[in-house]
């Protein structure tokens, strides 16, 4: 199961309706800021997971960072012409 919220004006977020399971992973994402898991960990192997099960939670916060950026032009079959809109650009680590 996966569920979304989007914050308000404040930055605040509601998630209801869940199930009272253990183990939880929250993220938090925004355009141009790498996605964040629960608390403060980089990479949903390390994220913490939240426990339902004797109840709500809350205080679960993120702190979101830009972190660093690439950036660049794509071009289409030379140097010159550029790409039109829609195109995805990927990236990945192993490390």
């Amino acid at each position: 199961m996966v569920v979304s919220a989007v914050t308000d004006q404040k930055g605040q977020y509601l998630i209801s309706g869940l199930f009272p399971v253990d183990d939880y992973i929250i993220t938090a994402s925004a355009v141009y800021y790498p996605i964040m898991y629960y608390s403060g960990k980089s990479a949903q192997a390390l994220a913490d997971r939240v426990d339902l099960t004797d109840g709500d939670v809350t205080d679960i916060n993120f702190a979101l960072d830009t972190g660093y950026i690439i950036e660049g032009l794509v071009y289409i079959d030379n140097a010159e012409t550029k790409a039109s809109s829609g195109l995805w650009v990927n990236i990945w680590s192993e490390s």
